[in-house]
């Protein structure tokens, strides 16, 4: 309905913003994602933004399944004359990786692959495109 709507730009945009406002707030008290304490409280958020996260990427599902059909082959992104196919220029999560509150933003730790790998074994099998996808906003954004 959102997408008929054309509302997911913005609901994007959105969580994009929160999980930047969160994250920012555990920078400002000198916390990182990665170091905290499995019972605390900003754990319990900080899980909860890498399953928005997660969930954003099962959200195109079937974008990631037909990247991983057709990417045997494939000139990796940040190869020589290489770009980030539409297909996945197109998902939720690479625009909410490249959604920045300022230039020379870094990346949000909530939406770091290897993390969420780590983390929801669903999200496992899609890895190859998630890191190209991570690597394409990185460089997007000169980090």
């Amino acid at each position: 309905m959102l997408r008929e709507e054309g509302r997911v730009g913005r609901l994007i945009e959105d969580t994009a913003r929160l999980l930047f406002l969160f994250e920012r707030g555990l920078a400002e008290r000198g916390i990182q994602i990665a170091t905290l304490s499995s019972d605390s409280k900003d754990a319990t958020s900080a899980r909860a933004a890498r399953r928005l996260c997660a969930e954003l990427i099962l959200a195109d599902d079937e974008s990631w399944q037909e990247s991983l059909r057709s990417r045997e082959g494939a000139v990796p992104v940040g190869s020589p004359a290489a770009a980030l196919p539409q297909l996945l220029a197109q998902t939720a999560f690479y625009k909410r990786l490249v959604w920045r509150s300022g230039s020379g933003a870094s990346l949000p730790e909530s939406a770091n692959v290897e993390t969420l790998c780590n983390d929801f074994a669903e999200l496992r099998p899609l890895k190859p495109v998630l890191q190209e996808v991570a690597r394409a906003a990185a460089m997007s954004s000169g980090n």
